[in-house]
């Protein structure tokens, strides 16, 4: 897998919160490509990474979080339609303050939640895609490895 430096990518840093209940992982799917993605968003300029987090599922979901642990960041290079992007996620254990729903309400529009089984994730269109792989093995070590690093391109990634 090699990566090239290409100037017109669009960069990008994105938050995403791995919230687990009863080994099932919220995830947000969007309404228009029926894709779906560990809940969060992108982070503003001068928020912290665990700041935007939190802001992140309160407006979208109106949740009270506990961010924990970074787990995973993850060097994205994707395309979408034309554009090529280069995004940095960080991903963080979190929990919901309180008693957890049985379904999350979306406050917008474009996308839902889902409680979505950890043994479930290879058969949906979950991206990005390492997550198929790496996240259902990683909560039976109780996440106790240092953070995974992992550069993705295409479906292909390596743990560095």
């Amino acid at each position: 897998m090699e990566v090239v430096y290409r100037p017109h990518m669009k960069f990008e840093s994105i938050v995403r919160a791995i919230i687990i209940v009863n080994q099932e992982v919220l995830l947000q799917r969007s309404v228009e490509r029926d894709e779906f993605a560990l809940p969060g968003g992108h982070i503003e300029v001068g928020e912290t990474a665990k700041q935007s987090l939190v802001r992140e599922l309160k407006e979208e979901a109106g949740l009270d979080i506990k961010v924990g642990k970074l787990v995973y960041v993850n060097e994205n290079f994707f395309e979408q339609g034309d554009q090529e992007f280069h995004e940095i996620g960080l991903y963080f254990l979190a929990d919901i303050q309180g008693e957890p729903p049985r379904k999350v309400e979306s406050l917008e529009s474009h996308i839902d939640f889902w409680f979505i089984g950890l043994d479930g994730l290879a058969q949906i269109d979950l991206y990005p895609s390492f997550l198929k792989t790496v996240l259902p093995e990683d909560p039976s070590s109780r996440f106790s490895e240092i953070e995974k690093h992992i550069v993705q391109k295409g479906d292909e990634f390596r743990i560095e």
